[in-house]
C-alpha cells in the first residue's frame, strides 16, 4: 500500500482536506501505523502553534477570509495581463551587415572585371590603314601592304609591352637587359 505524502497527512491533520483526499488518507491512516505517528506528530504540532501565536478570534469568518483573498489573487493576475512585456520586433539587417554585404559585392564585380578574358595582342593588334596592315606580334611591330612586310623586332628576350592605336599607330616597349635601357619603337602609317 503506497503511503500518502507528507502535505496530504498535515491537511489532514488539520481538517483543510478535500472530500476525496479526507477519505482515502484516512482508509490507509485506519491500516499503517507509521502513518498515525505522523498524524499525531502534525496534530500535536498544529496545537503547539495555536498556543504560541494565541487564539485566533472567535467571531472570525474563514470563508469571508477565502473569499477575499481569492479576489485580491484575481486582482492581481488582471494587473499583471495589464503589464505585459512588449513583443520584440523581428530581427532586421542593420546598416552594418548590409555595408559588409555591398563591400563584398564590390570586390566581386571588381574582380570580376578584372579577370574578363582580353583579347590577343596578334587578334587586336592590326590596325588598317589605307591598304596597310599594321600589326603587334609577340616578336615586334610588323608593317604590311600588297603581300609584304617590315618588321620591327627587338632583340632581347624580355617581355615585349605594346599598344595600338586606331588612329594607324603601333608603340612596342622593352627593356634591354644587357644596358637596362628602355627601347620605344613608334610606327605610323599615312
Amino acid at each position: 500500500m503506497k503511503h500518502p505524502q507528507e502535505r496530504d497527512l498535515a491537511l489532514y491533520a488539520g481538517g483543510d482536506c478535500g472530500m476525496w483526499g479526507r477519505l482515502r488518507t484516512g482508509r490507509h491512516i485506519a491500516g499503517c501505523e507509521a502513518c498515525q505517528r505522523s498524524l499525531e506528530a502534525y496534530r500535536a504540532a498544529s496545537k503547539l502553534a495555536r498556543q504560541s501565536l494565541g487564539e485566533l478570534p472567535e467571531d472570525l469568518d474563514w470563508k469571508a477570509l477565502a473569499l477575499e483573498m481569492r479576489a485580491n489573487i484575481r486582482v492581481g493576475l488582471a494587473a499583471g495581463e495589464c503589464v505585459q512585456p512588449v513583443p520584440r520586433l523581428p530581427a532586421r539587417l542593420g546598416w552594418r551587415p548590409s555595408l559588409a554585404m555591398a563591400g563584398v559585392v564590390l570586390v566581386a564585380m571588381s574582380a570580376w572585371l578584372l579577370y574578363l578574358p582580353q583579347p590577343h595582342v596578334e587578334q587586336a593588334g592590326a590596325v588598317p590603314a589605307a591598304g596597310m596592315v599594321m600589326q603587334a606580334t609577340s616578336t615586334g611591330v610588323e608593317l604590311q601592304e600588297n603581300g609584304r612586310a617590315l618588321t620591327v623586332l627587338h632583340r632581347s628576350s624580355e617581355p615585349l609591352a605594346l599598344s595600338v592605336n586606331t588612329n594607324g599607330s603601333v608603340r612596342a616597349r622593352y627593356v634591354d637587359a644587357d644596358t637596362g635601357q628602355m627601347t620605344i619603337t613608334n610606327v605610323y602609317a599615312e
